[in-house]
């Protein structure tokens, strides 16, 4: 039995005996869900097409800084200056 995706991706493979792997980067922000159609070839030349719906899950990512590292310069005696506006995302 073969087995391959009709059209083919490049973020999943499918292997010999069945079994659906990923093969390239998923990213939850950029796709929840990936919709693909499997073929089966026997020897014969018979064949059987399905479809596969693989959902990504979301994973807490770290923050990170925008415009990092920060600096500001300040009087001494001015204590109730704002000193830096700090700003980052989540993805």
């Amino acid at each position: 039995m073969i087995f391959y995706f009709h059209p083919g991706s490049s973020l999943f493979k499918v292997l010999g005996n069945g079994i659906i792997e990923v093969a390239g980067s998923l990213d939850f922000e950029t796709d929840t869900s990936y919709s693909l159609t499997l073929k089966a070839t026997d020897s014969g030349s018979l064949n059987d097409t399905t479809g596969v719906v693989i959902s990504v899950t979301d994973v807490n990512e770290s923050p990170s800084f925008i415009g990092a590292p920060y600096s500001a310069t300040i009087a001494e005696n001015d204590a109730a200056a704002s000193v830096v506006t700090v700003a980052a995302t989540d993805p």
